[in-house]
């Protein structure tokens, strides 16, 4: 077999496969004539039968066997008729060339010349009538004209004469016969230019892969003693190709989803639209290379596949989302020292630093699906520790404010004793001492740096006071007796103020008041959350949601059953709505602006200068530009900042188009397209030379690539032209670009090409067949890692060298499948043939060895001699695993022994037994019936036990 390259169609191979002649006289098999003639057809696209001489009638009837194809070729695997059969193999067969060589006659007819394909038709004629000779002479004939309706003959006179035919592979074209080399170059034209490609089914072309399949598919079944069948054989195929076919496409899945998503993404439509697109590609990839998947089973299992890769990737985009997330709120966290807020007022500092990093982690990017979840998890264990900071700063709070309400009142009588002195001449004159004392003495509370929300304390403390009053003046009767007598009423008085006072529990009130409005708050961000999807269409759009959400916020703090005095509480949570609203507007723009400038920025992407730096560009660069604008508008959810970002966008391509239209302008200078021209083929020239396809690595193509575009500008500067703008440079750089292009892509399919030529020469005696053994695996391995190593050690093989590598070792794992199993099954085989052969052997020792009955210590001595034996017998070159062949050979010679054992049993109790009867045959009691017959009883009885006991051979059932 020859395997080349075809010369006039570069995607095609041509395969040259010879056979041994028919009618082979050491062989003389009729049947093994027609196994190669069946081969033959069954793979060829052109069949090429070739004889000597002329077409006569011996020749023709070479091929008898033709007319019992149907013994040997099946089109359906189903039993049908034969005519019917037969009548479709013109479908399936090939077309059929006749060379006939050293053609010893003219062709000639009637005395006119005829053409080779008239001297075909003419001998394959059949005759008239109805004998069995008759039969005989046409049957050959007729089965030929019927299954190869596409007939071709080519003769062949001698290449040279008689004495130079012993030199004949020495001799050049020129030594031979012209008309030979005339003959044989038609011949060759016409295999190369008609000859059809091979195809299955009728439409579907054989590759390489494939025709490897379809040998060992004939070749088993013909091995089988089986009829190879079109049909079956077609199925074979679809199994292989459309196999092979999943685990490409497969593959290309991985491959494209692994390279398109970064992960965590944002949401997880982000990452079902990239699966989508990936998808695509391969069930794409997939059906242009599927064959006869009518059911689409094959179809079904790579988007089986590819479902189950999309349900990990999900998984992991999850688990990632949720790491990252959690890393960046403990990075966020790691500032905030719960213990540094368990003090006065510490619970409304930490509830306003724990608000900014919560915002912070919300606008931090790249968070993935996760994002909520894991505040969410976050905010409700923190709970508990919000609870500790709270519960700390309201009973420092607290303490502090008794404290400071027992200084001020203490303040407060020192300051009434210093000035009062009683009696007093008028009331008016203690009442006026009283305020003053109370003033400062407020004045000293209020100088704490606590909050006194409402002046709660200074309300209560005044009430404490006016209540004092009050009882001092119920209880005091002016003047008193002594002073002894007015300083127990006023310690009584006090202690009942006071008590009065620490009963106003106004620090609990105003700390619910807070927590009303702290969850009418969290209430209103969490509706904003659920209803608005940034960014907005209108800032109308957010502010009605706004609206709605505040309101119903409102709702939900005076459905609290509290005193709002001055509406402080609305108020409070009017400035908290206010503020988030700020925020969100804010985000709302900065998304919509982030998302305009994303769909511009991709929408823009073929709006390259370079592209339009040519006559005529400034046109074709204002309907790109108009395309991209009404691609813009017509997009939805662009947010608020749509037009905002269009006008930035189309005033920043302002001095581009006026760049455009200059450069058009200034390229209407012939002068100048010439110096451009001039440039651009020193560039190709250089290139031409400094590079040899393919490089190593890319960067060795780019670096050369840079020096040839530098001295390309450099040979164009040296020219008088003016280049205002530096227009004609970077029309030459663009012009450059795309030369670079076109040899960069040319650099990866070269070293693609060499690469796969390189593996596909290493790999020629990679035949599957030659593996089919015992260690076939193993030899496969090491064939497989010396072709990697002598593909590695191999120079110049380019860019591509380990993309196209790891698509022969992707292409080589099912290969690995089918030989690994191969062995296995060799394996098993040759095992199990190994034990019988041992277990054989041990039963032949045994029988040789034992002759039955004998005692039991010398039959088990034989049996482990047998046994031990045996076992060397069974030392076989394969890895007996885990002693797996051992224990089932010793299982085998053990029921053997066991068997051996009862046999020994049997057959020394029947011996004994027997021995026991003869021996007592005169044992007869009424010969004993007599004076002294007892004594003569033992006495014979005893005779007759001691000749059992001397008496060899008796076994192990001698009886007590």
């Amino acid at each position: 077999m020859w395997c080349v390259p075809h010369p006039y169609k570069h995607d095609h191979t041509l395969v040259l496969l010879d056979t041994e002649g028919l009618g082979d006289v050491e062989k003389g098999d009729e049947e093994y004539d027609a196994w190669i003639f069946v081969l033959t057809i069954l793979l060829s696209s052109t069949l090429i039968y070739n004889s000597m001489g002329t077409i006569d009638n011996d020749a023709v009837m070479k091929l008898q066997f033709m007319t019992e194809l149907t013994k040997f070729i099946k089109v359906r695997s189903s039993t049908e008729d034969e005519d019917k059969s037969s009548s479709e193999f013109a479908h399936f067969f090939p077309s059929f060339v006749w060379t006939v060589r050293d053609l010893t006659l003219k062709l000639q007819m009637n005395e006119k010349e005829i053409s080779p394909d008239e001297y075909l038709e003419n001998a394959l004629q059949p005759k008239e009538g109805e004998s069995k000779q008759t039969a005989a002479y046409n049957a050959p004939r007729e089965c030929i004209r019927q299954y190869f309706p596409q007939r071709k003959c080519f003769v062949f006179d001698q290449p040279a004469s008689k004495e130079k035919l012993q030199t004949l592979e020495q001799m050049s074209n020129d030594d031979l016969d012209v008309t030979f080399v005339r003959q044989t170059t038609e011949f060759i034209s016409f295999i190369l230019r008609r000859t059809r490609k091979k195809v299955v089914d009728g439409k579907m072309a054989v590759t390489g892969n494939m025709l490897a399949n379809l040998v060992v598919t004939y070749v088993e079944a013909i091995r089988n003693g089986q009829v190879p069948c079109l049909q079956n054989a077609v199925l074979a195929l679809s199994h292989f190709t459309n196999s092979t076919g999943v685990q490409q496409s497969h593959a290309l899945y991985r491959q494209l989803l692994e390279e398109r998503v970064k992960l965590p993404t944002e949401t997880e439509e982000e990452l079902f639209r990239v699966h989508e697109g990936c998808q695509k590609e391969a069930v794409q990839r997939f059906m242009a290379c599927s064959f006869k998947d009518d059911d689409q089973h094959y179809q079904n299992e790579l988007i089986k596949h590819i479902n189950d890769d999309y349900e990990k990737k999900c998984q992991e985009n999850a688990e990632c989302s949720q790491k990252h997330c959690t890393d960046v709120l403990k990075q966020m966290l790691s500032c905030l020292d719960t213990d540094s807020f368990k003090r006065r007022g510490g619970y409304k500092d930490y509830m306003i630093q724990l608000d900014t990093i919560i915002q912070k982690y919300k606008d931090s990017p790249g968070k993935g699906i996760k994002a909520e979840h894991v505040l969410e998890a976050f905010m409700e264990q923190n709970k508990i520790i919000q609870g500790h900071i709270q519960q700390e700063d309201i009973r420092l709070t607290e303490k502090e404010k008794e404290i400071k309400v027992k200084e001020s009142y203490a303040h407060y009588k020192q300051l009434i004793e210093e000035r009062v002195v009683l009696p007093t001449d008028t009331q008016e004159e203690l009442h006026s001492i009283h305020e003053d004392c109370q003033k400062e003495a407020l004045q000293l509370f209020m100088a704490c740096s606590f909050e006194d929300e409402n002046q709660q304390c200074q309300k209560e403390l005044t009430e404490s006071y006016d209540h004092y009053k009050q009882l001092m003046e119920e209880q005091v009767v002016l003047p008193t007796e002594t002073q002894e007598e007015l300083y127990s009423i006023h310690e009584d008085c006090q202690k009942e103020a006071l008590q009065l006072f620490m009963t106003c529990n106004f620090e609990d009130e105003n700390q619910l008041r807070r927590n009303k409005i702290f969850r009418s708050y969290d209430r209103y961000k969490q509706l904003m959350e659920d209803r608005v999807n940034l960014p907005t269409e209108t800032q109308e759009e957010l502010s009605s949601v706004h609206e709605d959400c505040q309101k119903e916020a409102l709702q939900l703090l005076m459905a609290c059953n509290f005193e709002d005095e001055n509406q402080r509480c609305q108020i409070e949570l009017t400035r908290l709505i206010k503020e988030d609203f700020r925020r969100k507007c804010e985000k709302n723009a900065d998304l919509s602006e982030k998302h305009c400038r994303d769909l511009l920025k991709h929408l823009g992407v073929t709006l390259i200068p370079q592209f339009f730096m040519k006559v005529g560009g400034y046109k074709d660069y204002q309907t790109q530009l108009d395309t991209i604008i009404r691609k813009y508008k017509d997009t939805p959810d662009k947010g608020i900042k749509a037009d905002h970002v269009l006008e930035t966008f189309l005033e920043n391509q302002k001095s581009l188009q006026g760049i455009i239209q200059q450069a058009e302008n200034s390229f209407l200078d012939k002068e100048t397209e010439k110096k451009v021209k001039e440039s651009c083929d020193l560039y190709k020239e250089l290139l031409g030379k400094k590079v040899k396809l393919p490089t190593d690595t890319q960067e060795e193509l780019c670096s050369i690539h840079e020096g040839c575009l530098r001295e390309a500008l450099q040979h164009f500067m040296k020219s008088t032209i003016e280049d205002k703008n530096q227009q004609c440079r970077t029309l030459i750089t663009t012009l450059i670009n795309e030369e670079y292009e076109q040899k960069r892509k040319k650099n990866a399919e070269l070293s693609e090409k060499r690469c796969t030529d390189i593996l596909k020469q290493l790999s020629v005696r990679l035949i599957p067949e030659f593996f089919m053994k015992v260690g076939g695996y193993e030899d496969y391995q090491m064939q497989l890692g010396t072709i990697i190593q002598k593909y590695k050690d191999t120079p110049g093989k380019g860019i591509k060298a380990d993309i196209v590598l790891e698509m022969f070792l992707e292409n080589q794992k099912s290969l690995q499948g089918v030989i690994q199993q191969a062995e296995m099954g060799l394996l098993d085989k040759e095992k199990e043939k190994k034990v019988k052969e041992s277990y054989a052997l041990y039963k032949q020792l045994l029988g040789k060895r034992v002759k039955l009955p004998t005692d039991t210590q010398k039959l088990t001595s034989i049996h482990e001699e047998c046994q031990e034996e045996a076992l060397q017998h069974m030392a076989c070159k394969f890895k007996d695993e885990n002693w797996l062949c051992q224990k089932e050979l010793t299982g085998l010679m053990n029921e053997e022994y066991e068997r051996k054992c009862k046999e020994n049993a049997n057959l020394s109790e029947k011996h004994c037994t027997t021995l026991l009867h003869k021996l007592s045959a005169g044992l007869i009691p009424q010969a004993f019936m007599k004076s002294g017959g007892y004594e003569d009883y033992k006495m014979q009885l005893d005779s007759i036990i001691q000749k059992y006991k001397d008496t060899p051979g008796k076994g192990i059932k001698v009886p007590p």
